[in-house]
């Protein structure tokens, strides 16, 4: 097994932005994961980007979850 390995045998490399890795029981046979921003440039900006994450998070809420379609 490489020296950078871990106990499955996962190499681990150096990433150059941050990731997260989600394991679970060997039952668990379906799960979706997904990962979702907003970018913006300079700090004028900063007050928009975090209303529409806001915007975006509480979509969640919705009894079906975020929707786009009407």
């Amino acid at each position: 097994m490489p020296a950078d390995a871990d106990a499955a045998g996962a190499r681990r490399l150096p990433a150059p932005f941050p990731m997260w890795v989600g394991r679970s029981d060997e039952s668990l046979h379906r799960v979706v994961m997904a990962y979702f921003g907003v970018q913006f440039r300079g700090d004028e900006q900063r007050p928009d980007a975090l209303a529409a994450m806001r915007e975006i998070v509480a979509g969640f809420d919705l009894e079906n979850g975020p929707c786009t379609t009407t």
